[in-house]
């Protein structure tokens, strides 16, 4: 009998900065949810761990320095670009992530 390769699972848990997502993070291994990598460790924020991928995290932070909106530049808060979807570093970013 052949079997199928099935594509790997991807659970991506996004949220905004302090909104529980570290504790619910947290809580997903307890139910069978795998997160595998490197993740940031716990420090004085967050002592008891971020859950989050090391990894996963650089990609985002420099995608948002590339379209201008890192959370600590003056253009943080502000909307995306026009057309943000069609920037090479919107493009690269998805590659990278898969």
């Amino acid at each position: 009998m052949n079997q199928v390769s099935q594509p790997a699972q991807l659970n991506l848990l996004v949220g905004m900065h302090r909104s529980g997502t570290s504790l619910l993070a947290s809580i997903l291994p307890h139910l069978g949810v795998a997160v595998p990598g490197d993740l940031i460790s716990a420090d004085i924020h967050n002592p008891s761990g971020y859950f989050e991928r090391r990894d996963v995290i650089e990609l985002q932070e420099n995608l948002l320095i590339e379209l201008d909106r890192f959370w600590a530049g003056p253009n943080g808060p502000m909307p995306f670009p026009r057309n943000w979807q069609l920037h090479e570093a919107v493009v690269q970013f998805k590659e990278d992530l898969r």
